[in-house]
């Protein structure tokens, strides 16, 4: 979808460094290729139309990637991933406000968001 893939960031830092600039938080979601649930929640959950709508104008998002156990990412460890999918949401001057682990549903990733950013 264009509107989430412009508020897409390459890395962590990156997608902090945007949100402050933008105003927005990061939406960060680490995820694997070889997980189930992580598959389910990005066909689910990350393409319902109020999630892409919410991520458009109110996030800067990033993948973490840790499809390969032997090339750990370095943004999922500073974040300390225990389990997949895990998303995270961060403020704009990169402190951590809230997590969960497991694929959420639309619904629960809405509320997440809206009690994380107080909207």
């Amino acid at each position: 979808p264009p509107a989430l893939e412009a508020s897409q960031a390459s890395d962590l830092q990156s997608a902090v460094e945007r949100a402050s600039e933008e105003g927005k938080v990061v939406l960060a979601i680490a995820t694997a290729d070889w997980c189930p649930p992580c598959q389910v929640y990005k066909r689910n959950a990350l393409v319902d139309e109020r999630v892409e709508q919410w991520i458009a104008d109110n996030a800067i998002s990033v993948t973490l990637d840790v499809t390969d156990p032997n090339t750990p990412n370095p943004d999922a460890k500073s974040l300390g991933v225990q389990g997949i999918p895990t998303t995270f949401v961060i403020n704009a001057q990169g402190q951590l406000v809230s997590q969960a682990t497991g694929a959420l549903s639309a619904d629960d990733l809405l509320t997440m968001l809206a009690q994380a950013t107080d909207q």
